[in-house]
């Protein structure tokens, strides 16, 4: 199960650096939101320190968002 924590200060997604607007870890990995030409993006892990994109959100990625829009 993913939980919210501190955000990370940026990440690789397509060799560019990116920061993330909520960061979300599990006891296997990390997962970043951030936004995209107004969109948001769920990046998940790739390998070494690369993320990429997915379209599959899981249940807590969408209620950080929710969060996120309410604070």
């Amino acid at each position: 199960m993913y939980e919210i924590v501190e955000t990370a200060s940026e990440v690789k997604w397509n060799g560019t650096k990116v920061k993330p607007i909520i960061t979300l870890k599990d006891k296997y990995a990390y997962a970043h939101i951030v936004m995209d030409d107004g969109c948001y993006v769920l990046l998940i892990y790739k390998d070494g320190d690369s993320y990429k994109p997915t379209s599959w959100w899981f249940p807590e990625a969408i209620e950080a968002v929710q969060l996120h829009n309410q604070g």
